[in-house]
């Protein structure tokens, strides 16, 4: 069994949400107060050190998902997945030169989330 995460979720839609949660809590992951906001986003990192972010790419406030991504990711070592109804990110991410653990499309497949995770623990482990 992994080792339970500490995870916070920005995404503004409520639904969504309850999915992830409904997820990741049996799992025994802590799964913070979701944020709708990048600016919320970024103060709920340094208050919490979550141990992984999931993001959706448009979120509400001035700064969306990857801006916020981006300039965490400077200061923190704190894995990221983004979710997404866009279709390609791929050249946006790496216009910001980010690296995320994936890019999954919704509606979240929650298999593609189980294996994303597995690669956060190992990654999280090699360190």
């Amino acid at each position: 069994m992994n080792e339970p995460m500490n995870i916070l979720i920005a995404e503004a839609d409520a639904k969504i949400v309850s999915q992830l949660e409904y997820y990741l809590l049996p799992l025994g992951h802590t799964v913070y107060p979701a944020v709708a906001t990048g600016e919320n986003l970024m103060e709920q990192v340094k208050l919490l050190n979550p141990s992984l972010i999931i993001t959706d790419f448009n979120l509400d406030g001035q700064l969306d998902g990857v801006e916020a991504i981006a300039r965490l990711e400077g200061i923190y070592n704190i894995p990221y997945i983004f979710i997404t109804a866009f279709d390609d990110l791929s050249s946006l991410i790496s216009s910001y030169y980010l690296n995320p653990v994936a890019v999954i499309k919704k509606p979240v497949d929650h298999a593609g989330l189980h294996e994303c995770m597995d690669k956060v623990q190992l990654n999280l482990e090699l360190v």
